[in-house]
This record gives structure tokens, sequence and C-alpha cells, in this order.
């Protein structure tokens, strides 16, 4: 059984930690070069790279700006 934790559970913990923080509207996965990584999106007024984690538990971080997003 390998050590690295499966991708949701990586996201479930990390949208407890950064969802409306530093911008983060949004976190999610995409296949990116054949490698699951996790996409962080952020308010575009509030995006700088330095913020955010390059990797988490294996899985690099893509760093996405967002437009304006509203509940309905």
């Amino acid at each position: 059984m390998s050590d690295t934790l499966d991708i949701e559970e990586v996201i479930d913990r990390l949208s407890t930690e950064w969802l409306g923080k530093k911008g983060v509207v949004g976190i999610s996965d995409e296949e990116k070069n054949g490698e699951l990584c996790i996409v962080f999106l952020v308010n575009q007024q509030d995006i700088e790279r330095d913020n955010y984690p390059s990797e988490v538990a294996g899985y690099k971080v893509v760093v996405r700006p967002s437009g304006k997003i509203v509940s309905y």
C-alpha cells in the first residue's frame, strides 16, 4: 500500500485550510502532462504566486487566476 494520500483527501484538507484565505476561491484537481496536480483558483487581484505552496503531499500545485465567482 502506498503512503501517498489520495488527491481527494488532500483537496479536502486544503479546502478547510485555504478556501477564503489569500484570495483562494476554489481548489480542484486536473491532469497536466500526464500527472495529477492540485489547482488553486485565486481571485485575479489577490494572486501572488509566492503565497501558495508549490507542492502538497507529492502533488504539484498550479495557481490559476479566476474571474469573479458569484454564488446563486
